[in-house]
């Protein structure tokens, strides 16, 4: 149950002259990315940019597909009721649980050739439970999961809680190779963290499932993935893979006219206004798919600071913002305006009730007076009866020129409404690794979740899922949020199954969230991929998992 990031740039360049890839280098493509991975561990913080790796050398339990639904990666069959894989037991204190049956793959084997079993996702389960672990998903290792009980190598039961209308849905729990991550633990497990080998040692043989491996890491610019020898399934047609991060998105689309990257991930690359322009000059000679996607532009909001804590300064900062305007001229009107988190293409999807914020400048005005910010300063911005001023520190990704203009006309249109907003920008590796996660942000940070059809909200926006150092700084409910309402439909919609139950409960939570503004929304994504004529197969889910993960269906003539 993980709900999840990515970013925008924006920029012009210069015409360069392109250098086509030699036929000779077809067993090896180049893909850039504006992003670099704040770590390696599979269950350890997530971001766009370290999935988008993860797809090349691991493998999920379940995932949704192509085609929204969910399907097996390392299981042989989805659990079904029917098929007699999801069982309902009651556990001994009365609460009411599902027990779900999986079978692993046969031949699934970890790169030094040790086989994929049922003892990886025990171990898994174990680490992650503890309050120290910082798994991204800390509820559901430590309250969801009550077990996972080990049958044989290939066969588990895993008994959960919660999320028992989706009883199968496992797309965050990942194994772990119990042989190679289980003596490093146990040596110091409040430390784990900081010492796995994942990011003390990310080459080593036994780490990863997937078709690929990582080969070599330059800290900060590039991976180097190779096939995986003990890699039993489709063989990819690559037998390397270089992910170069290039954190100003102008660079990043100089270097694909330069040759010296073949492909721009659509997941984390360029912006829509880039491919628009690329797209009108190099159509010959790339294809560059525009894809509208389950991913949602947002403004983090630290409700621990007192004036945000007040509503009324939220839905101010809403009202005040013409997102219409923002979208026709940076966007050319392509990406929609975002009332909460699910987009309309979802069927969970309604509008019923859900508050929306169309731009009223006078609105904003008097709900501000109302808060306490009633008097105008010379140089316009308001301050309250203590003469303090409203001001708040805006911040974002650095090198996404998009995101960073945004950031400007949200600044500009704050402070026609008395809001004085400081800018701040900070390379992804630091605002995922610490500025986020530790919430080390003090007013707004502006960002991305990427989701996966009907995402259950828990770890977003349930009051357990605010990162904090009792809790390993798992979660990813940055802002602090807690509240009654929000939780009780989001508890709701994991247990309560019958079809009219669930459409109320997701409608709870949509009305809930425009209601009470956890987040400021913006826009949903249009993502924007760019590939060479001469490779097929790759492309856009349109929800949050990457192409990565099906690499085996990549081509190249």
């Amino acid at each position: 149950m993980d709900r999840r990031l990515t970013a925008f740039a924006f920029a012009t360049c210069s015409f360069l002259s392109f250098v086509p890839a030699a036929q000779a280098a077809r067993t090896q493509i180049t893909i850039g990315v504006n992003q670099f991975p704040s770590n390696f561990h599979p269950s350890i913080d997530t971001t766009v940019a370290k999935q988008f790796v993860q797809g090349l050398v691991l493998r999920r339990l379940t995932i949704y597909g192509y085609d929204w639904t969910l399907e097996c990666q390392l299981c042989t069959e989805i659990p079904t009721a029917q098929n007699g894989r999801v069982k309902p037991v009651t556990l001994p204190d009365g609460r009411a649980a599902r027990a779900v049956s999986f079978t692993l793959k046969p031949d699934i084997y970890w790169s030094d050739g040790t086989q994929v079993t049922s003892k990886d996702f025990v171990f898994a389960w174990n680490w992650g439970k503890d309050p120290q672990s910082g798994t991204v998903n800390y509820n559901q290792v430590s309250n969801d999961i009550v077990s996972v009980e080990y049958k044989d190598d290939r066969n588990f039961v895993i008994t959960r809680t919660q999320s028992l209308c989706n009883p199968a849905e496992f797309n965050d729990f990942l194994p772990l190779p119990a042989h190679v991550e289980r003596p490093i633990w146990e040596k110091s497990k409040s430390d784990y963290r900081v010492r796995t080998a994942y990011d003390s040692d990310p080459t080593r043989a036994g780490l990863h499932d997937g078709p690929y491996r990582i080969a070599r890491v330059e800290r900060g610019s590039t991976i180097v993935v190779e096939r995986n020898p003990y890699w039993k399934g489709q063989r990819p047609q690559f037998d390397r893979i270089v992910i170069k991060s290039i954190e100003n998105t102008a660079a990043l689309e100089s270097n694909l006219k330069s040759g010296d990257i073949d492909f721009i991930s659509g997941e984390n690359g360029i912006s829509f206004d880039q491919a628009v322009s690329f797209q009108k000059r190099n159509a010959d000679r790339f294809n560059i798919e525009f894809k509208s996607m389950l991913m949602w532009e947002f403004v983090n909001v630290n409700v621990d600071d007192p004036a945000l804590k007040d509503i009324r300064v939220r839905r101010a900062l809403m009202y005040g913002l013409d997102r219409g305007a923002i979208s026709k001229q940076i966007f050319e009107g392509r990406q929609s305006i975002a009332d909460t988190m699910y987009h309309p293409q979802e069927p969970i999807y309604t509008d019923d009730g859900v508050v929306k914020y169309g731009f009223d400048r006078a609105k904003a005005g008097a709900l501000l007076a109302e808060a306490g910010w009633d008097k105008v300063g010379a140089d316009g911005i308001r301050t309250n009866a203590k003469g303090e001023r409203l001001s708040f520190e805006l911040g974002t990704i650095a090198g996404n020129k998009t995101r960073e203009l945004v950031q400007q006309v949200m600044q500009r249109m704050w402070r026609e409404i008395g809001i004085d907003v400081r800018l701040k920008t900070a390379p992804a590796r630091v605002v995922f690794g610490e500025i986020l996660r530790r919430r080390q942000f003090p007013h707004l940070y502006m960002m991305a979740f990427a989701a996966w059809p009907a995402n259950d909200p828990e770890a977003v926006l349930h009051s357990h899922a605010v990162p904090s150092e009792a809790n390993g700084w798992s979660g990813q409910n940055f802002g602090g949020y807690k509240s009654a309402a929000m939780d009780k439909a989001i508890d709701a919609i994991q247990t309560q199954c019958e079809p009219e139950q669930q459409q109320k409960n997701w409608a709870d939570v949509q009305r809930t969230y425009a209601d009470e503004l956890p987040q400021l929304p913006l826009f949903f994504r249009i993502n924007t991929q760019v590939t060479p004529k001469w490779l097929h197969g790759i492309t856009q889910t349109g929800h949050q998992f990457a192409s990565t993960w099906w690499v085996e269906r990549w081509t190249a003539d």
